[in-house]
Order: structure tokens, then C-alpha cells, then sequence
């Protein structure tokens, strides 16, 4: 991954779009599970709220790549509920290795990179692929024995045209936001029948009243539909007979005290 990263870094104007990247090993300290069982959950929390940072105070279109196993579905569905609280498109590059593959490339790993085998082991066992509707956009990179100066052409191309490709996507969406934009266009509806149906019983008794030949004082019709809809539309999104009975009720008592 962190070759991936270095080769697209390198070359990042070839994107027209700036590439920002956050890797969790350098990130994450060397933690000392017995005195600081919670370390390793809050120093992930703590990188989550540097990408929301990053992303809210960018001013124009970015790519964050982070850089981590991601195994587990919770941990990429975190990053996934932070791109749809800010309008982001989520993506995957998924590089599927096998055990052996794993362990050999472990051990070329130094410093606080290097981990265990029983970590190495354990993520192998519970390592859940991406394989939800949420997870839609995935390039997956299997792992190629010799890797040649044309296959890793072909590779990184692979993952700068992937990169290109999300920024054409649209974004995320908010669950709470799109109710939200549900309600106010069911709202909308209720508005659009509420003025269509004012007017028609306005018009109804100024009609009744000629031919009867009373002469009544109508109280001012965009008092009746300010009225109306905001006393009724927008505390119930309601339509069809409750929404004709209420604005008729509502026109009568107003011919009543006028």
C-alpha cells in the first residue's frame, strides 16, 4: 500500500487533484495495550476527526487516501458515515493477499511497522471483504508474484484513473438529510393543494355572494393562505380530505368574523 501511496503522491498532478494522505501506522503510537487498553480505539478516533477536519476546511475537491487494513467493515463504515456527513464520495482500493503473502511482507517491515504474527494471523481469520451496497466503488489490486516495470505501470494507472473516476460520482448521501429533504418536499405538496384549494373557496363564495347580491368584507386572501399554511402545512404533513376539511373550516370561521 505505502509504495501505491508514494507512486501516486509522486505524480498527483497526473489527477488534476490535490491527494492529501493520512497513514494510520505513523499516526497510531506505539501503544501499551496492559496500562492503555482504550489507546488504540482513541488514537483511531482521534484520525477520524483529523479527516473531518481536513475535508470541512478544504475549499475545493481533494482526494484524502487513508492508508490502514481497514479489515474489519465497522472500521471502513466509520470513514463511509463521515463521507455522507460531508457530501464525499467513499471509495476502496482493496489489495487481496494471502497468508503467506501476509507474513512475507511483515517481516520486511522495521520499527513499530513490524506486528506480530498472531496480529498478522488474526486479521487474516477475520478480515471482512468489501462486499456491501454502500461498498460499491472498490478497485481490488490482487497480488502478482513478479511484479514488472509494465505490470506496475499498468497498476498505478489502474488506480489514478479509480481516483479519477470517484471524483465524477456523486456524493454520499446523509440519511437524516435526505428524510429531511422528504419532508419538505412533501411539504411543498401540501402548499402547492392548500393555495389551489384557498383559492377555490374564495373564489366560490365571492361568486355566491354576487348572485345573492351580499356585500361582505373579505379578509385579505394572502392573510388566509399565510395563515392556513402556517398553522397547518407545516406542523403536519397531511393532504387529500383532513387538508380540505381544515382549510374550510379555517375560510368559514373568516367569513364568520368578517
Amino acid at each position: 500500500k505505502q509504495w501505491y501511496q508514494r507512486r501516486v503522491r509522486g505524480d498527483s498532478e497526473s489527477c488534476n487533484t490535490p491527494i492529501s494522505f493520512l497513514c494510520y501506522d505513523e499516526l497510531i503510537p506505539n501503544i501499551d495495550h496492559q496500562n492503555d487498553p482504550n489507546g488504540w480505539q482513541t488514537a483511531r478516533k482521534s484520525i477520524l476527526e483529523k479527516v473531518v477536519n481536513i475535508i470541512t476546511t478544504s475549499s475545493d475537491s481533494l482526494i484524502l487516501i487513508l492508508d490502514d487494513n481497514f479489515h474489519l467493515r465497522s472500521m471502513r463504515k466509520e470513514v463511509y458515515h463521515i463521507a455522507q456527513r460531508c457530501g464525499c464520495v467513499f471509495g476502496q482500493i482493496y489489495f487481496p493477499v494471502t497468508l503467506k503473502c501476509a507474513v512475507e511482507g511483515n517481516k520486511s517491515r522495521d520499527g513499530t511497522s513490524h506486528v506480530t504474527m498472531d496480529t498478522v494471523e488474526r486479521m487474516s481469520r477475520t478480515i471482512e471483504l468489501p462486499s456491501e451496497l454502500w461498498e460499491r466503488h472498490v478497485l481490488s489490486l490482487p497480488h502478482v508474484g513478479r511484479v514488472t516495470d509494465s505490470v506496475t505501470a499498468i497498476r498505478v494507472r489502474l488506480v489514478k484513473e479509480f481516483m479519477t473516476s470517484l471524483l465524477a460520482q456523486p456524493p454520499e448521501v446523509d440519511p437524516g438529510m435526505e428524510r429531511e429533504r422528504d419532508r419538505e418536499r412533501c411539504r411543498e405538496s401540501v402548499r402547492h393543494q392548500a393555495e389551489l384549494y384557498l383559492r377555490k373557496v374564495v373564489s366560490g363564495a365571492i361568486k355566491s355572494d354576487r348572485e345573492s347580491g351580499i356585500k361582505r368584507k373579505y379578509p385579505d386572501y394572502a392573510a388566509a393562505k399565510t395563515k392556513a399554511l402556517s398553522a397547518f402545512v407545516d406542523s403536519d404533513c397531511v393532504g387529500g380530505e383532513l387538508l380540505e376539511k381544515h382549510l374550510n373550516d379555517l375560510f368559514s370561521s373568516f367569513l364568520t368574523s368578517s
